[in-house]
Formats: structure tokens, C-alpha cells, sequence
């Protein structure tokens, strides 16, 4: 009986996780190839936060001592994906203050050589 509730409990907590992670891992690499800014943003308003609900509900699950290992890989997880979106972010605006700064450049340099600069 106890074994046929650990193998109904796995079998829970797989159906729950599998898609979350499977569209979480979709996310990020649709992030590498399309639209950035917009997918980065469906990650921080959507799936960060059903995880985080996933998450929470395999905490309350009654056999937690048998789920204790894939909760922390959870984790482990979702503060991984946290840290890498905040990476992603930072390039995201790096990489828009260094085209800023490429065309103020050519623009003083576009003055300089027309005879406008001081």
C-alpha cells in the first residue's frame, strides 16, 4: 500500500514537472534565437512563477521525505534559471548602452570631420 502511494506520488510529481520544465527549458533557448526582449519577459511573468508554485506544491505533497531530493534539484533549478535570466538581462542592456555609446561615437566623429566639432 505504502509503495503503491510513493509510485502514485512520483507519478504525480513527474506529470507536474515535466511540462514546466520542458516549456521552461523552450523559453530560454527560444530566448537565444528570436524575439529577446518579449520572451525573456514571458519567463520572468509566467513560467518563473509556475515553477514557483510547482515548486511549492511538492513541498505539501505527504510522502515529502521520498520527493525531499527532486525538491532541492527544483531548487537548484529555478534559482539557476533565476541567475542566468539576470545574466541575460544584463547583457541585453549592456548590449544596448554599448550601440548607444558605437553611435554617439560615430556621431561626434560624423561632426569632427564635417568642421562642426570644437
Amino acid at each position: 500500500m505504502v509503495v503503491e502511494g510513493v509510485a502514485w506520488g512520483i507519478s504525480v510529481a513527474g506529470w507536474i514537472m515535466s511540462p514546466i520544465i520542458s516549456k521552461l527549458l523552450d523559453k530560454a533557448l527560444s530566448y537565444c534565437k528570436f524575439d529577446k526582449e518579449e520572451t525573456l519577459q514571458r519567463l520572468l511573468t509566467d513560467v518563473l512563477p509556475r515553477l514557483a508554485l510547482t515548486l511549492e506544491a511538492v513541498e505539501d505533497i505527504h510522502h515529502r521525505k521520498f520527493f525531499e531530493e527532486m525538491v532541492r534539484g527544483l531548487k537548484s533549478a529555478f534559482f539557476d534559471m533565476e541567475y542566468i535570466l539576470a545574466d541575460l538581462e544584463y547583457i541585453r542592456h549592456q548590449k544596448k548602452l554599448d550601440n548607444q555609446k558605437s553611435l554617439l561615437q560615430k556621431r561626434e566623429k560624423k561632426k569632427a570631420q564635417n568642421g562642426f566639432g570644437c
